[in-house]
């Protein structure tokens, strides 16, 4: 009896370890109701103002190309990446980071989430084209 119910155990561990959640978002190949902004990147230069303790010292390093995805909750919004570099409060540059933003409905940041399921790792997504950034090198150019 104890060797059935340890082999009933064992059996259903190994079903619900097959039952991985993935909540990355999917990455969509059409487009979507959403509008992406035209000024997206100045948002994300004023978002920048707003988030960093020392907004004049953020450099923008790469941007993605906006990217349709459809979130784990079901909202379809576009991802925008920004690899950036900033300074701790009164201390040296914290190294190179990548930032998921997602525009749609409503703006999508660190701190700023507004009930979407986007997260910084989306940003490894192997879909993702990068660019180097053009225009505004500082968070400061937005003010």
């Amino acid at each position: 009896m104890r060797r059935t119910v340890a082999l009933a155990l064992c059996a259903a561990f190994l079903t619900l370890a097959g039952c991985n959640y993935d909540r990355a978002p999917n990455f969509l190949s059409g487009p979507i109701p959403a509008k992406l902004p035209p000024d997206y990147r100045r948002k994300i230069v004023e978002w920048a103002n707003r988030y960093y303790a020392e907004p004049a010292s953020v450099r923008f390093l790469s941007i993605s190309d906006p990217v349709p995805v459809r979130e784990s909750f079901g909202n379809e919004n576009w991802l925008v990446c920004v690899e950036l570099d900033a300074r701790e409060r009164g201390g040296p540059y914290m190294g190179p980071r990548r930032v998921a933003i997602g525009f749609g409905g409503v703006f999508s940041a660190p701190m700023e989430r507004s009930a979407q399921d986007l997260r910084n790792e989306d940003c490894d997504g192997r879909q993702l084209v990068w660019r180097a950034w053009t225009g505004p090198g500082r968070a400061q150019l937005a003010r």
